[in-house]
């Protein structure tokens, strides 16, 4: 029995607030240090689980809103990272989305800098809300995977620490399933290259059997590690997904809703698709 992965909601969530402080008035202060230079996200697309929470998702539809995926493992301050990961030898980086109660879901990111000795890659993270996260693993012969260890010190997250397992991820491919009793069959193309905040632009045909609503159906949108957001547009409508791939990279668990249009056939829902 495969065990559900990372908590988030898409619907209506704000900051995961781990303490704060009240404002104050403004006053005359000295200007912040310089930060430096951005790190550019570059590399492959890569999905980190921290603590063993690998496996099937589960999703939900919430109420006014669109999804909850999945749920095990949110109130955990850390339990995923997903993302660009660059392997290169020498300098490394990465610009992944962290998932968890101590970090601010979807438009945050933790930025990292690194180095690899042979198979042995060493990251920290940029403070993000005061937390560092630091990450040393070791990669797979053939590069596609990578075990080790994280820790993170400062803020909501002080003092976690624990196993952390990473695998490359790639959604190309097509990918069939029931969207209640009508077949869809996605071929999807992922971007061989990311944006600035670690995403991959996903691409590629819908095609429905059963029901005229999405003729000529196209995929957009993004995706980064195992979490997808592949919305199908046609002429008159649009639905938008939100996808978890499964740790062994077979199966996705698919949320849908209609957001454009009319199409009485396809309701709300959940379901699984299977990589052909």
């Amino acid at each position: 029995m495969q065990v559900p992965v990372v908590g988030v909601l898409l619907a209506a969530m704000g900051a995961a607030a781990c303490g704060g402080s009240s404002p104050t008035s403004p006053t005359t202060q000295s200007p912040p240090p310089n930060p430096g230079p951005t790190i550019v996200a570059s590399g492959e697309n890569w999905s980190f689980r921290l603590d063993g929470f690998l496996g099937a998702p589960t999703n939900s539809i919430s109420p006014g809103g669109l999804v909850i995926i999945p749920t095990y493992g949110s109130n955990a301050p850390l339990v995923a990272l997903e993302g660009a990961f660059n392997v290169s030898a020498g300098s490394v980086s990465a610009v992944l989305q962290p998932f968890g109660r101590c970090f601010d879901w979807d438009v945050n990111r933790v930025r990292f800098t690194g180095a690899r000795s042979g198979n042995i890659i060493e990251l920290q993270g940029e403070p993000n809300q005061s937390q560092v996260v630091r990450i040393t693993v070791t990669l797979s012969s053939g590069g596609d995977s990578a075990q080790g260890t994280y820790t993170i010190s400062g803020g909501c997250a002080a003092g976690s620490s624990g196993p952390i397992t990473g695998r490359r991820v790639n959604y190309t491919g097509a990918w069939t399933g029931m969207m209640g009793s009508f077949p869809l069959q996605l071929d999807m193309l992922m971007a061989t290259t990311p944006d600035a905040d670690g995403n991959f632009v996903v691409s590629g045909t819908a095609t429905f059997s059963g029901t005229s609503c999405f003729a000529n159906a196209t995929i957009t949108r993004r995706g980064r590690g195992r979490i997808i957001f592949p919305d199908i547009v046609s002429a008159a409508h649009r639905m938008e997904l939100i996808a978890e791939v499964w740790e062994d990279l077979t199966s996705m668990k698919v949320t849908w809703a209609l957001t454009v249009g009319a199409c009485l056939e396809l309701p709300d829902g959940i379901t699984t698709f299977v990589r052909q």
